[in-house]
């Protein structure tokens, strides 16, 4: 099991955004982590988890195979 928060994933997503070469691979998923950052009810995390999973398919890296597996794991 990961050691990153949700608020950690939603960061990094967010901080992704800053690279031009990851920006066009998160766009979408930033605001969708940026509303996450400040959820804290497990349903609504859950929830928020799968919006962003969903728009992190073309993300690539190794920061981006943690946070993926992580945010799986919070979705759960």
């Amino acid at each position: 099991m990961s050691d990153l928060s949700f608020r950690d994933c939603c960061n990094a997503i967010i901080l992704a955004t800053m690279d031009p070469k990851q920006v066009n691979q998160v766009t979408w998923a930033s605001g969708y982590a940026r509303a996450g950052a400040i959820m804290t009810q497990p349903d609504e995390i859950k929830l928020q988890c799968l919006y962003i999973l969903n728009n992190i398919t073309h993300w690539r890296g190794p920061q981006a195979k943690e946070v993926r597996a992580r945010l799986k794991e919070l979705s759960k």
